[in-house]
């Protein structure tokens, strides 16, 4: 599973975070890149709706987020 979104900056740092639907935290990856792939040692239960956001990082000291995203596992 990949994950993409656009670019905040130039050389911004993000954060993905993957929750459940409880809000408990299933995975978290962090990139220079608009990319990141699922560790595939992740397991998502098939049917299940979960939850992804990615924040920003800038060298301002900003942090924008992309705001909450949802999706169900096949």
């Amino acid at each position: 599973m990949r994950f993409v979104w656009r670019p905040a900056a130039v050389d911004a740092f993000y954060s993905l975070t993957l929750t459940n639907r409880e809000g408990q935290l299933v995975w978290r990856g962090n990139t220079r890149d608009t990319l990141l792939v699922l560790d595939p040692e992740v397991r998502l239960d098939a049917g299940a709706p979960y939850y992804w956001y990615v924040d920003a990082l800038l060298d301002t000291g900003e942090s924008p987020t992309t705001g909450v995203h949802r999706f169900t596992a096949r």
